[in-house]
């Protein structure tokens, strides 16, 4: 008796635990995604303009609002 109490407490357990993991995957809203997250500056002559363009995608099902930019 005490085994299948112990066998159905665990099944049960389990089933919490993977209907949760399976639920936490699930996205939902914007999801920000870089096409590179880095870039590395070579040397710059003094006095030349140095620029770059980072690429953002909103790979979510709402949408994407960047209400900030911080560089740095």
């Amino acid at each position: 008796m005490k085994r299948f109490f112990f066998v159905t407490c665990s099944v049960i357990l389990i089933s919490f635990c993977w209907h949760g993991l399976s639920w936490a995957q699930e996205t939902s809203g914007p999801k920000l995604v870089f096409e590179e997250r880095e870039f590395h500056l070579q040397e710059v002559m003094e006095g030349k303009i140095a620029e770059h363009v980072f690429r953002v995608f909103n790979h979510g099902d709402k949408p994407l609002k960047i209400l900030r930019v911080k560089p740095g």
